[in-house]
């Protein structure tokens, strides 16, 4: 397929790809028939799962050319990083406002090194809190952390190791430090000069305390 994007979320400008749609990727690369959730790699071990209620709203793909170009000839991003072997676009992206002035988070791995397909029971799923469904607060705080938090960070097998810190180091810190759990997502090198994670300064107060809630409510599934 041939894709143009008016402003992709990577490069932050128009551009051309050339690629397959992450829905016909189950069966280009032979998933099992139970597999609910694509997992990809980057390589330098960052992390994003795509489920399938992303894949029908948003209608990503993996680009395997950009103008024409093949990943050899890609530009590189804004910290110098390459952008290939692979990369995820959209033809264009509105998620779903989770709270007054924040929206869903776009996914937009690139460096993809690996593809894999597995359960959303096995994976995800273990990772979601009770009363979530029925909290608002909580939904959103767990929205949030399995769209951006998970990236870097990792609960066993399932999830980023770039931060190689674990799921459950968030979920003590949540609880017991709750300012220092908020100050480190908004701003992380203010508590730690040496952190290499940017922080979510954008995030309204709100949604860092909804982040802090999901974690302090997390226990490992069984």
């Amino acid at each position: 397929m041939t894709v143009r994007a008016e402003k992709d979320l990577e490069l932050g400008r128009a551009a051309e790809f050339q690629g397959v749609p992450l829905s016909e990727l189950p069966r280009v690369l032979g998933a099992a028939p139970d597999a609910d959730i694509m997992l990809m790699r980057a390589a330098d071990n960052y992390f994003s799962f795509f489920t399938r209620d992303y894949i029908e709203r948003h209608s990503p793909f993996l680009a395997v050319r950009i103008d024409g170009l093949p990943p050899s000839q890609w530009p590189k991003t804004s910290y110098g990083a390459a952008l290939g072997p692979y990369l995820v676009a959209h033809e264009k992206f509105d998620g779903a406002e989770l709270l007054v002035g924040l929206k869903e988070p776009a996914k937009f791995p690139y460096a993809v090194v690996s593809v894999e397909f597995a359960r959303a029971a096995d994976t995800v799923d273990r990772l979601k809190v009770s009363g979530a469904a029925t909290n608002a607060s909580l939904r959103v705080g767990q929205t949030l952390a399995l769209s951006a938090c998970i990236s870097c960070h990792h609960a066993g097998d399932f999830g980023g190791t770039l931060a190689q810190r674990p799921w459950m180091i968030l979920s003590t810190w949540a609880k017991a430090d709750p300012s220092y759990f908020r100050r480190y997502v908004r701003d992380p090198k203010s508590v730690n000069p040496n952190s290499k994670m940017g922080g979510f300064k954008d995030w309204p107060d709100e949604a860092i305390e909804s982040v802090r809630r999901y974690f302090a409510a997390y226990t490992p599934a069984p």
